[in-house]
Formats: structure tokens, sequence, C-alpha cells
């Protein structure tokens, strides 16, 4: 993924629901993959026909049965991996600096469609509605990125990853 990508992950209502009781506010990395809470997506009959507004349907190499439609490797696009008829699951990247409201609104009305929410990069679960959606975009690293590149490049943020990294380097090298 790149930075100027913003991503999600459909998460299936009913999974949330017959785990937590709920819907959550958060999930955090390692819950969901300990959880495998994105699996088992019910996608609506048809659903092809439907994501076919954004552009042609695409078999993804490296897989028997996933699909994307939308610039897999640098832009916008769906992934819909159906490699288990019985973990379907869906995810999505934005490109940020080139933003494409009718993509966006055709997956948050897929998502609805699927009965899920959307859990961002940012770990937090909200709603497929665009307001929502745009806020969570907003603070992401993605947004800052392309709003202003240098700017933050040259942040604290990066400089302590950075930073981070380097003393991990230095660390194994001793």
């Amino acid at each position: 993924m790149a930075i100027w990508q913003f991503s999600v992950d459909f998460i299936p209502r009913k999974n949330l629901i017959q785990r937590f009781g709920k819907i959550l506010k958060t999930i955090d990395d390692e819950v969901l993959w300990k959880e495998n809470l994105e699996e088992g997506v019910d996608l609506p009959n048809n659903y092809e026909n439907f994501l076919n507004c954004l552009g042609e349907r695409e078999k993804l190499k490296w897989t028997q049965k996933s699909f994307n439609w939308g610039d897999y490797d640098n832009g916008t696009h769906i992934t819909i991996n159906c490699e288990n008829e019985n973990k379907i699951s869906v995810f999505c990247r934005f490109h940020v600096g080139e933003w494409d409201e009718s993509f966006v609104n055709t997956v948050l009305e897929f998502a609805d469609l699927c009965d899920c929410v959307l859990l961002t990069k940012n770990e937090t679960v909200i709603e497929p509605k665009i307001d929502l959606f745009i806020e969570e975009v907003k603070n992401s690293n993605s947004y800052r990125f392309c709003r202003n590149p240098v700017g933050y490049l040259q942040g604290d943020e990066v400089k302590q990853i950075d930073w981070s990294v380097r003393k991990k380097l230095e660390d194994m090298d001793e």
C-alpha cells in the first residue's frame, strides 16, 4: 500500500455482534486477524454487475478466485477475495490525492448492501456513510501526505519513526 492510499476492510456486522455483542468503535490489527472478523462477507446477488460501474473486473494473478475493480497497484480499487466461499472478504484502497467521489459512494453503498461496517487503517470502525468516511480520511496519514508531502515527510511523526528504525538497526549491528 502506498502512503497516498487510504484503506478499509469490510467487517460483517454479524461477526461483531456474534463475537462482542455490539458494533465496536475500534478494532486493532491483532484482534482483527486473531478473530478473522473480516471474513464471511455476504455478497448480494449480481454483485459483479453492481461493481462493473467501477471499471472492468480483473482476476488477480496470484489467486484463483480474487477479483478487483479499479487500479490495484497505485490507485483506487475494491478487491473481493473469494478463495474460500465461507470466508469471503472485501477490502478497498482509495487514492486520496486523486479523489473519486463516485467510486467512494459506490463502495459505501456496496458495504451497506453487504451489511458491513468499515474498518479503517486508523483502527476505527465506521458505518458506510460519506460524512463519516470523509472525516476518517481527513484524519489519516494519507490525507496529510497528499495535502503537503514535504511537510508530512519532514514532520515529527515521520522523524520519530525514522529515529526508531535507525535505533533498531544500530542495535542489530551491536
